[in-house]
């Protein structure tokens, strides 16, 4: 329809406008809603149906709420517990920060994908050389685009995926630093506190080899040859001191305050793992890299569809010897896509060498967590056995120290016995320390590899990144002696 006259010439241009949005848009909630249902029901993939959760930029957390807040909260209420040190690393860590900032980028992402089914709106002016101004303005509604929103949107919702289970991987990766160090203090504990019993008990040998030699049942050289291994041991001390202060060091790094008096390590159970394959393909690691092989799947049928024409529905409103007249219509515009040289087709190959790659990757992640587990399957057994037996020995090692030394005194043993029985406590005991230690490392880090290591220390089921519940700790201290 055309209207004519200059005077009212605005106002029923803005009229026409409005009424050209309306008839445009009246059909497009139908189209935008049949057109999540086909990228959820074709283009989301096995991945995505099992892993995708939405994140709007509504949805952030608040200053002091959501998963830092919590997890302070925890820290403040168990310090010097295992749970109480991996939340005020996953607080403070800001790997953590920027994966949760990056799930929020993603599900941002996913509604700009989700725009393509909508209109847009644009417009266009010029100015001939008689002075004379036309324009139009355009509502156009895309009709066939060859599936390339719906691969949009499946690869928006698959990358969202790979966010989300990338901040799972940044919290369990924190929990398991958070965990080493502690237990790189408590080791280094123990073994500053061997480190001082050893050099005690020979400067206890020493006083008693310059007694005797005193009374005339021993001679100067067993003085200078304890006294020569108490010189070892204050080294071997000071060896352990600067370790343990080395521990403390790491530990204020990951955690973010010193360590002070550390409870004993809980212990946890991973249970049976009956099928360790589908164990492993449920990790968050593994998740997040097949769905980025998804997400790049989805990118090459993009760059597929981005090969042929598309056909689009417009309304327009157009001006006409210099808004002296309004014209308002519809039609169809076909656009054929710019081709620079073999570009399009390599982009085409270009992301499906990219689902490749992530897919291999996935298999490497597969492959490493494997072994992690299998590590421990093979060598848990055998570590508390060996706890078992070496705690045994070290008890035989200090009653026989002990019938050394009252058989030394009544110079019925040598010295080179007793120091020799000496060194044998110390080095069980060290072995005992050693073993004890690396089953809990072994323990937490197949844990880690499954992705429920938090789980496990602190009742977590890998949480919504704006909606976690305070943790509580569930592990059971280990029992001491």
């Amino acid at each position: 329809m055309t209207f004519f006259g200059s005077s009212a010439a605005p106002a029923k241009l803005g009229y026409a406008v409005f009424t050209c949005l309306v008839l445009a848009s009246a059909g497009c909630t139908s189209v935008v809603q049949s057109g999540d249902a086909a990228g959820a029901k074709g283009g989301q993939g096995k991945v995505g149906a099992e892993h995708v959760g939405s994140v709007s930029p509504a949805g952030a957390a608040k200053p002091g709420s959501g998963p830092a807040g919590a997890y302070g909260m925890l820290a403040a209420k168990a310090p010097g517990t295992l749970p109480g040190t991996v939340a005020a690393a996953l607080a403070l860590n800001e790997r953590i920060k920027s994966a949760s900032s990056n799930l929020q980028l993603a599900g941002v992402n996913v509604g700009i994908a989700r725009s393509g089914y909508m209109p847009s709106v644009y417009g266009t002016g010029d100015l001939g050389d008689d002075g004379a101004a036309d324009a139009e303005f355009v509502v156009s509604q895309p009709l066939l685009d060859w599936g390339r929103t719906k691969a949009d949107v499946a690869k928006a919702r698959a990358l969202e995926t790979a966010s989300k289970e990338e901040l799972a991987v940044e919290r369990e990766r924190v929990a398991l630093e958070a965990a080493q160090a502690y237990i790189g203090v408590i080791r280094s504990e123990a073994l500053l506190a061997l480190a001082k019993d050893n050099l005690s008990a020979l400067e206890r040998i020493a006083e008693l080899a310059q007694g005797l030699a005193q009374g005339g049942l021993g001679d100067k050289s067993n003085v200078e040859f304890a006294n020569v291994h108490v010189g070892e041991a204050g080294a071997t001390l000071e060896e352990a001191d600067g370790a343990l202060v080395q521990a403390r060091s790491v530990y204020a790094t990951r955690v973010g305050t010193q360590p002070g008096t550390l409870a004993s390590l809980p212990v946890i159970e991973l249970g049976k793992i009956s099928d360790l394959r589908a164990a492993v393909d449920a990790a968050p690691a593994v998740v997040a890299l097949l769905a980025r092989g998804e997400a790049a799947g989805h990118a090459a049928k993009t760059a597929q569809a981005e090969l042929y024409p598309t056909l689009a529905g417009e309304a327009f409103v157009r001006s006409e010897d210099n808004f002296g007249g309004l014209v308002v219509g519809a039609r169809l515009r076909g656009k054929t896509p710019t081709y620079n040289g073999a570009s399009n087709l390599m982009r085409v190959e270009a992301a499906e060498l990219a689902s490749d790659s992530a897919r291999s990757a996935a298999d490497a992640e597969r492959r490493q967590a494997t072994e992690r587990v299998a590590v421990f399957q093979s060598q848990a057994p055998a570590l508390k056995e060996r706890q078992t037996i070496l705690a045994k020995q070290l008890e035989s090692a200090r009653a026989l120290r002990t019938t050394y030394e009252e058989q030394f005194k009544l110079n019925q043993r040598s010295l080179t016995d007793l120091v020799t029985v000496q060194g044998d406590v110390v080095r069980i005991e060290r072995s005992l320390i050693t073993a004890k230690y690396d089953y809990f490392n072994l323990q937490y880090s197949a844990a880690e590899a499954l992705g429920v290591l938090l789980e496990k220390l602190m009742g977590e089921k890998r949480p919504a990144q704006d909606q976690i519940a305070q943790p509580k700790p569930t592990a059971q201290p280990e029992k001491q002696g």
